[in-house]
């Protein structure tokens, strides 16, 4: 990656749209983003640089670095604690990426010994990974450097969020200025579903007659590149307030993604980055993740009483296959009452939130 070269996400006077501006040969260059949101800005700052790979060379932790710091500037804004972990191996920047999971061990071992905490160690071991898989999955390199961060403790992730900070967070985006955001968060809470199948969701499988949704459709269309674990067999009820929801939103084009940026899906990157964001506006403690939003309709759902066949079952897990196919037929009605539930965690209006 060229030192000089620094990318940033930027507004230009008289453009309705956010620009990715840099510096190059002595004269400031730009291009369009076409989006007026900062998170979904960055998401399209990732996709650029892909593009311009041939420009980007990863071949040591610092160039692993650098680009990790451009393509999630935003999000590293808000996470200080990122730089302090860089920090605490810069001197390692040139290290080779087919060197790093050695050197990652020995820095561990390291580190202990000078008696920095190992929730430390984990948070710098950690920042380092988030880094290589970023460039993974972005493409620009094949095989992943493993980082081993077990046995370094630390207090455990909160697995969900209360039913009170679910309609916080719901309300705060009902009040926001990007529909999609709100949509994604509403199919999550009210049905539980891995954030893959809830981006995967066409317009063509929502049937708003029966109130369903078919989380298998992707499959169907897709059988190598959607994955079939985790989606339930039948289609899924919808409870009202989803169903209104979606009934009030452009269904004019039945390819396009129900969660849509410009007809088209918008990367995980921003999703991750737009959840975060809204729980810290709801003024949640932990930080929410799409991913989280799953875990959070399945806890409550046991905690409310649904059993763990119902749950398992509108959840799409593998854990009680056997006992559904023995047992249970695949009823989409039979799964009313868990949809029911579903319905009560975006259920929301100012007077529930304080």
């Amino acid at each position: 990656m060229q030192d000089d070269i620094e990318y940033r996400i930027r507004p230009v006077a008289g453009r309705p749209y956010l620009h990715i501006v840099w510096t190059e040969e002595g004269k400031t260059r730009r291009v369009s983003t076409g989006m007026e949101d900062e998170a979904e800005a960055a998401g399209y700052l990732c996709r650029f640089l892909a593009e311009v790979e041939e420009s980007i060379s990863l071949a040591t932790l610092g160039d692993l670095w650098e680009y990790y710091k451009v393509a999630h500037i935003r999000k590293l804004i808000q996470q200080k604690t990122q730089f302090w972990a860089w920090e605490k191996v810069q001197h390692l920047s040139n290290t080779p990426l087919h060197g790093l999971t050695a050197a990652m061990r020995e820095y561990r071992d390291h580190a202990l010994v000078e008696g920095l905490k190992p929730s430390s160690v984990k948070r710098v071991l950690t920042t380092v990974r988030a880094a290589v898989n970023l460039a993974h999955r972005e493409g620009l390199i094949d095989t992943p450097p493993y980082i081993d961060v077990s046995g370094l403790g630390g207090a455990p992730k909160p697995g969900h969020l209360s039913k009170d900070d679910a309609h916080r967070l719901v309300y705060t985006l009902s009040k926001g200025q990007v529909q999609w955001h709100y949509t994604f968060a509403l199919l999550m809470l009210a049905t539980g579903q891995r954030p893959s199948a809830v981006l995967e969701l066409l317009w063509r499988d929502v049937n708003l007659i029966d109130g369903t949704l078919n989380f298998m459709a992707a499959v169907q269309r897709n059988p190598k590149g959607a994955r079939m674990k985790g989606r339930p067999k039948a289609p899924l009820l919808m409870g009202p307030t989803l169903k209104e929801h979606l009934a009030g939103l452009d269904r004019t084009k039945d390819h396009h993604p129900v969660v849509s940026i410009n007809g088209r899906k918008p990367n995980i990157s921003a999703v991750e980055n737009a959840m975060e964001i809204a729980g810290q506006r709801a003024g949640i403690e932990i930080k929410v993740t799409p991913h989280l939003l799953r875990h959070t309709y399945a806890t409550l759902a046991l905690d409310g009483g649904k059993s763990l066949l119902e749950v398992s079952r509108y959840l799409g897990h593998s854990s009680t296959a056997i006992t559904e196919a023995v047992y249970v037929d695949h009823h989409t009605e039979q799964l009313r009452g868990v949809s029911e539930f579903g319905d009560t965690l975006i259920r929301s209006s100012p007077k529930s939130v304080s």
